[in-house]
């Protein structure tokens, strides 16, 4: 955030700001606002594209779901369906069981596998 701007207040972030703190390239944002899948929930006075903190869970779960496959399409229309906060938060949970199952698995191969820890 930039603090010494008064223009906005300190929930909103440009769209390098944004991007910083996902993890993704301004490309990237610019491209999810192209699409329409992550449109700025304000513009300044002038003309910058100004996103909230909502705006920020967003774009968190559309990295998420590209992660995961999903092309810009299906993800526009997940987002767009008023339902789809339980379907995310159902493949979300999956993706946490399978990480999980992965991290045990990866533990047990260690304490195995002695030339594992070099």
């Amino acid at each position: 955030m930039t603090e010494s701007t008064t223009e906005y207040t300190s929930t909103q972030y440009t769209t390098g700001e944004l991007a910083k703190r996902c993890g993704v390239s301004v490309r990237t944002v610019q491209y999810y606002d192209n699409r329409g899948v992550l449109v700025p929930s304000e513009m300044s006075s002038g003309g910058r594209r100004l996103y909230d903190e909502q705006d920020v869970r967003r774009l968190s779960v559309i990295t998420f779901l590209r992660g995961l496959g999903f092309s810009i399409s299906q993800i526009a229309d997940l987002l767009a369906d008023d339902q789809s906060s339980a379907y995310i938060d159902s493949l979300i949970a999956a993706q946490r069981m399978q990480l999980s199952k992965q991290i045990e698995l990866d533990q047990s191969r260690l304490r195995t596998d002695p030339r594992a820890g070099r």
